[in-house]
C-alpha cells in the first residue's frame, strides 16, 4: 500500500492582543517612565552617590554593598544599575531633591554629584591654566609622580579644553543682547600685534565686561594693522557669538588714531579711555619739570646700580629706589614719593656721585609741589581703576575737578577737548545719567537708541 502523505499541521494562530493586555503594557511604560523622573533633576548617579558610600574590605578593595547616610546597607553588584539603591532612597528619604539642593548651595558647588571622571578634567584644566603650564605636562614624569589626580593626555586635555571653549562661547552668546559695547586694546609682543576685546552690556540689572577674545590679529591678506583689519577682526571675533559688526553700538579704547578711524568704519561712536586722558593730562602738567625728574631718575638709578650704595642702604632701611616708567605716569608720583622716604638714609653718605644726584633745596621745594599735584591726580586715577561701575558721569565729575584745581590740564579733560572723538554721545550718556532725557536733541536720542532698546534705563557705557 502507498505510504499515506502525511498531513500539514497547521501553525497556532496569534491571538490577538486584548485591550486589557495593551493597557497593561502601557501602564508599564508610563511606571517605568515615572521612575525615570522620579530623581529630576538629578541622575540616577548624582542620587545614589550622595547618599551611598562604597564598602571597602580589609585590603581597601570596593565590595558589593553600600552604606547609606542612615546607617542601612544595601547590596549593588556591578553593572546592575541603581534600583536597589534608589528603592531605598525614595522609601526613606523622600524629600532628597531639597537636600541635595540644600546641600549644594550650602557648599557653593556642586563637586558632590559629579562623578570622578568629569572631576579629573576639571581639575586639570584648572591646574594647567592657573599655573600656566603647557599642556603636555600632563604626560611629563613629575606629573605622574606628584600629581594625585589621576593621569590625562595631552590630546584629551586639549580635547576637553576646545570643547569647554564652545560651552562657553554658547553661554556668552546666549546672554549677548542685540546692541552691546566693545572694549578693545591691542598691544605688541616680538613683532606679533594682540588685541583684548571685551563686550561691554548690562544683564541682570548690572554692568557687565565680558573678555570675548584676546587673540593676535591674523590676516594673510592684510600686512598692516590699519582700522580695516581691527574691523575685520571683530567681526571675525563676533561670528563666534551669533553676532557680527552690526550689533555694536559703541567702542571703548584709547584716544588714538587708528581706534577712532575704527569708529568712523563701524559708524557707532567712540568713547575714549578716561585714564588715557588723565595720563596724556599729567604729562602735560609735568612738561615744565622734566629736569627735576631726571635727576631723581639718575639718583634713583644710581642707588640701585652700585654695589656699596645699595649695600649701605640695606643696613639703613628695607626700601628699595624706584625707577620711572615711560609708560605709567603713576611711576612718577611712586618714584617722588620714594625719594623723601630715602632722603634721611642718603644724607649722611659720603658718596661723591650720589651727593652730586641729590636735589638742592630749591629743588626739593619744587619736588614736594609735584608731590601734592601728583596726589591729586593718584586719587582720581584710583578711582577710575579701582571702580567697575564708573559711568561718563563720574568721570566728568572726576574731570571737572581736577580743571577746577589746575586748569592747564582742560586740554585734554574738559567735555568738548579736542581729543574726544564723540563728544554728542558723551553728552547724552551724562544727560541722561542725571535725569535730563527732555534735553536730548534728536541726533543725541537717535545715538542712544541702540542701548535703550535693550534696557530701560539705557546702560551706562563703562570706561577702560
Amino acid at each position: 500500500m502507498p505510504a499515506k502523505t502525511p498531513r500539514s499541521v497547521p501553525k497556532p494562530r496569534r491571538k490577538a492582543a486584548s485591550s486589557s493586555s495593551r493597557a497593561l503594557k502601557k501602564a508599564k511604560k508610563v511606571n517605568q517612565a515615572k521612575k525615570k523622573g522620579r530623581t529630576a533633576p538629578f541622575t540616577s548617579k548624582q542620587v545614589s552617590t550622595f547618599y551611598f558610600k562604597c564598602v571597602l574590605d580589609d585590603n581597601g578593595e570596593p565590595t558589593a554593598q553600600f552604606v547609606c547616610r542612615c546607617g542601612v546597607q544595601r547590596r549593588m553588584e556591578p553593572n546592575t544599575g541603581y534600583t536597589n539603591l534608589l528603592g531605598h532612597v525614595f522609601m526613606w528619604h523622600t524629600n532628597f531633591v531639597a537636600e541635595m539642593t540644600s546641600a549644594s548651595a550650602n557648599n557653593g558647588t556642586l563637586v558632590g554629584f559629579i562623578d570622578d571622571k568629569t572631576h579629573k578634567i576639571f581639575s586639570w584644566i584648572d591646574m594647567v591654566l592657573s599655573c600656566n603650564l603647557s599642556f603636555s605636562f600632563c604626560e611629563t614624569e613629575a606629573a605622574s609622580n606628584y600629581v594625585k589626580i589621576g593621569s590625562l593626555s595631552t590630546d584629551s586635555l586639549v580635547k576637553y579644553m576646545s570643547l569647554l571653549v564652545r560651552e562657553v562661547e554658547t553661554v556668552i552668546g546666549s546672554i549677548l543682547p542685540k546692541s552691546f559695547g566693545i572694549i578693545f586694546d591691542g598691544w605688541t609682543f616680538r613683532s606679533e600685534h594682540y588685541v583684548a576685546v571685551f563686550a561691554s552690556f548690562r544683564h541682570d540689572g548690572k554692568a557687565q565686561n565680558i573678555l570675548i577674545a584676546m587673540a593676535p590679529i591674523i590676516d594673510d591678506n592684510v600686512d598692516d594693522l590699519t582700522a580695516r583689519s581691527h574691523v575685520k577682526f571683530l567681526d571675525t571675533i563676533l561670528s563666534y557669538y551669533g553676532r557680527s559688526k552690526a550689533n555694536i553700538a559703541y567702542i571703548v579704547g584709547d584716544n588714538c588714531a587708528v581706534n577712532g578711524a575704527v569708529a568712523d568704519k563701524l559708524q557707532v561712536p567712540m568713547v575714549g579711555c578716561a585714564s588715557h586722558r588723565l595720563n596724556l593730562a599729567v604729562n602735560l602738567l609735568l612738561a615744565g619739570d622734566d629736569d627735576l625728574l631726571n635727576k631723581v631718575q639718575k639718583l634713583m638709578c644710581k642707588i640701585k646700580n652700585s654695589l656699596l650704595v645699595s649695600a649701605k642702604l640695606r643696613r639703613k632701611t628695607h626700601l628699595h629706589p624706584v625707577l620711572n616708567q615711560d609708560t605709567r605716569w603713576s611711576s612718577t608720583f611712586d618714584m617722588v614719593k620714594r625719594y623723601f622716604e630715602l632722603k634721611e638714609f642718603l644724607c649722611d653718605d659720603d658718596d661723591d656721585e650720589v651727593v652730586a644726584c641729590m636735589p638742592t633745596r630749591r629743588e626739593e621745594k619744587q619736588l614736594k609741589a609735584i608731590l601734592v599735584n601728583l596726589k591729586m591726580f593718584e586719587s582720581t586715577s584710583k578711582k577710575l581703576e579701582s571702580a567697575d561701575d564708573v559711568t561718563l558721569l563720574d568721570v566728568r565729575d572726576l574731570f571737572d575737578a581736577l580743571i577746577a584745581q589746575k586748569p592747564e590740564v582742560a586740554h585734554y579733560l574738559r567735555a568738548d577737548a579736542d581729543i574726544v572723538k564723540s563728544p554728542g554721545f558723551e553728552r547724552a550718556c551724562v544727560n541722561v545719567l542725571l535725569g535730563r532725557e527732555s534735553t536730548l536733541s534728536p541726533d543725541e536720542e537717535a545715538m542712544l537708541d541702540p542701548l535703550a532698546a535693550e534696557t530701560s534705563p539705557p546702560p551706562r557705557p563703562s570706561e577702560a
